[in-house]
């Protein structure tokens, strides 16, 4: 089923983008108004070819409609992206080890011992969180970081707390209990 999702996911990809060239192909246009393509299974890569052109093995040929059959067009994505919610919303990368999940309360990035999760919370009280998860995770700048929040803001650690600056370390507020 992912594999299936996969491959609506990149003739859909592939549907939009090509949707806008067909006026820069106009060659590749046939009598019937139609234009091929065949689109790679792992880079996406796409590449217009003739009536009769073959794809390679790892690709998917696509035939879509030139500006005259926009109705058409408009169908197919609608068709593919029905395909893609029924699939389950997600993407996975070739070899399944990395994935994007994407539903009405939020949105999952996940790799090898990775995760961010961006969640719209319960809709009877939406409380949006962003979680990063990991087995080492870091966080870099050019320039500022700042965490700031409206509330409490909480750093914890099973170990040791380590904080460098070349600089000044300013630690201010109301009160400021060191034990």
């Amino acid at each position: 089923m992912k594999r299936a999702a996969n491959t609506a996911v990149i003739a859909l990809l592939a549907l939009v983008a090509l949707a806008g060239a067909s006026a820069a192909v106009p060659s590749s246009v046939t009598a019937a108004g139609l234009i091929y393509a065949c689109v790679n299974n792992s880079s996406g890569t796409i590449h217009v070819v003739s009536e009769t052109g073959a794809c390679s093995n790892n690709e998917v040929r696509l035939v879509w409609a030139n500006q005259d059959q926009v109705g058409a067009l408009q169908q197919a994505v609608a068709t593919l992206q029905a395909q893609i919610a029924a699939a389950g919303h997600a993407l996975t990368s070739p070899n399944g080890q990395y994935s994007v999940g994407v539903a009405d309360d939020g949105i999952v990035l996940e790799g090898p011992g990775v995760s961010i999760r961006l969640d719209a919370g319960d809709p009877a009280s939406p409380t949006p969180t962003v979680t990063v998860s990991g087995t080492d995770v870091f966080v870099v700048a050019d320039k500022t970081t700042q965490v700031m929040s409206g509330t409490d803001t909480r750093i914890r650690s099973g170990t040791t707390i380590q904080v460098e600056a070349s600089g000044t370390v300013s630690i201010k507020g109301a009160t400021v209990d060191i034990n």
